[in-house]
């Protein structure tokens, strides 16, 4: 059980996505307030039963977006994305309910009756209900997602490694104008590269290696440099593609790749080291990788 709570989760802060499920979510709650409350416990509050309910509704509606695309598009790291698992995903469905259930309390201190009373009997019951109704609901809905987005990974991944390997064999690739000439940060250490023999570009702390293949012999080169200012001199090349927060790939040299969409790798002629993709960046690749090649099979 607790080996599955470290599986990789894919985190996706998409906003088509997550206005879909806001929407979806915040429908079922107010359909259930509005089943649940009757003439009696809705006389406690200054509102009606159909405005209570779209109160919860838009509360609910809030907070999921908050918390399922503000918080992880603005708020986390690369880093923590990369590596969001299904525990994680837990304890934010947890939160996610937390946070409505004192958003609910609040709003419904605006509407009671100066009459009622709010102990904590009634505090304790509200939280209750926001848990029952939406936490292991929530849970089970994404135990279904966790479980499609796997199968449907794994299909993907398998079809495009068998279509990268067709296409690598018939691909042939020489760029004009592909020279550059960079001055390192160190003196008298200017970085000249064709990007023709570039393969990979790795980060190491304040420095990067860059790997090169000129006419079939391996050389990597040492620089003090950092891998972001190197990806923007090289973003006009296509084929060029940060892969991983350590690595910069040319997409033309890589000679295989293996592993599904949570641990996708890389595979190079002549270097030993496999080079992972993020999870965040698997789609990117696929995308860019598939444009490269249809441009140049038309």
């Amino acid at each position: 059980m607790f080996q599955y709570l470290k599986n990789p989760y894919p985190l996706k802060d998409s906003l088509k996505r997550n206005l879909m499920i806001a929407s979806v979510v915040s429908l079922f709650v107010f359909l259930i307030n509005y089943s649940l409350y009757d003439d009696s416990s809705i006389s406690q509050f200054n509102c009606s039963i159909v405005e209570m309910s779209f109160v919860f509704g838009a509360i609910t509606f809030m907070v999921v977006l908050l918390v399922f695309y503000f918080f992880p598009k603005f708020i986390l790291s690369d880093k923590i994305k990369e590596n969001w698992t299904v525990l994680n995903e837990i304890v934010l469905i947890f939160f996610l309910h937390l946070i409505i259930a004192i958003f609910n309390i609040l709003l419904s201190l605006c509407f009671v009756k100066e009459s009622f009373l709010l102990t904590f009997e009634t505090v304790l019951y509200s939280v209750l209900f926001t848990f029952l109704f939406g936490f292991f609901p929530t849970l089970f809905i994404h135990w279904i997602d966790y479980t499609l987005q796997l199968k449907y990974a794994l299909k993907k991944v398998l079809d495009y490694n068998s279509k990268l390997e067709n296409k690598m064999k018939q691909t042939i690739h020489v760029y004009e104008d592909s020279v550059l000439r960079l001055p390192s940060n160190k003196n008298n250490d200017a970085i000249v590269l064709d990007v023709n023999d570039l393969i990979l570009i790795k980060s190491e702390g304040n420095y990067i290696e860059i790997y090169t293949d000129e006419n079939g012999k391996i050389t990597k080169s040492l620089y003090r440099y950092s891998l972001q200012l190197i990806e923007e001199k090289l973003s006009g090349y296509q084929f060029v593609l940060r892969v991983h927060r350590s690595f910069v790939v040319n997409v033309y040299k890589v000679s295989k790749a293996s592993g599904n969409a949570r641990n996708y790798q890389l595979f190079f002629k002549g270097i030993e080291e496999s080079i992972p993709v993020s999870r965040n960046k698997f789609d990117i690749f696929v995308n860019t990788f598939d444009d490269i090649m249809s441009i140049n099979h038309k």
